[in-house]
């Protein structure tokens, strides 16, 4: 059986998980999940590395931790490839 996936199709990102594990080590799983903004349940998520978080959500990881997290875009394959 695989892994269990959330809404959100992907995975969290790894960098973003050791974050996360430092913030539920300093905080707690609902203090830490409190204190971002996000649900205890979605921290818990993201830490088992189930589901990818919207730009919206890492910032809050960002702000509350201080860290600078780098998004690299790649292109999808278009319907349009006339660029």
């Amino acid at each position: 059986m695989g892994k269990p996936r959330a809404r959100g199709n992907g995975e969290t990102p790894a960098e973003l998980i050791e974050v996360l594990q430092t913030v539920k080590k300093e905080h707690g799983l609902v203090g830490g999940a409190a204190a971002i903004g996000i649900s205890h349940s979605q921290l818990h998520r993201y830490l088992r590395g189930i589901g990818c978080p919207t730009l919206e959500t890492i910032q809050k990881v960002a702000d509350f931790t201080g860290t600078t997290f780098e998004i690299k875009v790649t292109p999808r394959e278009s319907l349009n490839s006339s660029f």
